[in-house]
């Protein structure tokens, strides 16, 4: 009986844990909001993007400043340069029900020095804000001139690098 107990309780957590599903709000940004919502702009913004043939980029990459007032100041007291959304292209028509895809911050630094004195605590910082929600990261890889820190969840993933050859350090949120 108390083997059965505990065979049960394991299956009900297993369901429970896997049942969960992400909201998809990062640092305050409903990744769950439209085209409108996020960004203000207007169905022509998105056309110019979308059917500029020049650009090859598999989404229409955008930024929101319109909903940085939503954004957690601990991460905006970070200070990402780029802060980008990309939402799927050829859904001029579909605006109102068009939700993004991925959410990109980028933080450059002017030089080598500004970026071995800085990258450090910028990627402890935003590592310590993605724990608090999503736990340890799965990979933890650091190495001398780079690490790449990966969260993965039923529907999400999320990246943290930092790049001494492009001097960079950079999240990237996508749904899965």
């Amino acid at each position: 009986m108390k083997k059965t107990l505990i065979i049960q309780t394991l299956i009900l957590l297993g369901h429970m844990s896997y049942g969960q599903s992400n909201n998809h709000i990062l640092f305050g940004i409903d990744l769950t909001s439209d085209w409108y919502s996020l960004t203000n702009y207007q169905q022509l913004s998105y056309f110019l993007v979308d059917s500029d043939t020049a650009n090859h980029d598999p989404l229409v990459i955008t930024d929101f400043e319109y909903s940085h007032d939503k954004i957690s100041k601990s991460f905006l007291d970070i200070g990402y340069d780029e802060l980008l959304l990309g939402f799927a292209r050829g859904m001029e028509t579909k605006l109102r029900d068009l939700h993004p895809e991925l959410f990109l911050a980028r933080k450059s630094y002017n030089d080598m020095e500004n970026y071995l004195h800085t990258f450090e605590k910028d990627i402890s910082k935003t590592k310590y804000l993605l724990n608090q929600q999503f736990g340890n990261p799965e990979l933890n890889m650091v190495r001398e001139k780079y690490s790449l820190y990966k969260w993965k969840g039923v529907n999400y993933q999320i990246v943290l690098t930092s790049r001494e050859d492009e001097l960079t350090t950079t999240l990237i949120y996508t749904k899965e």
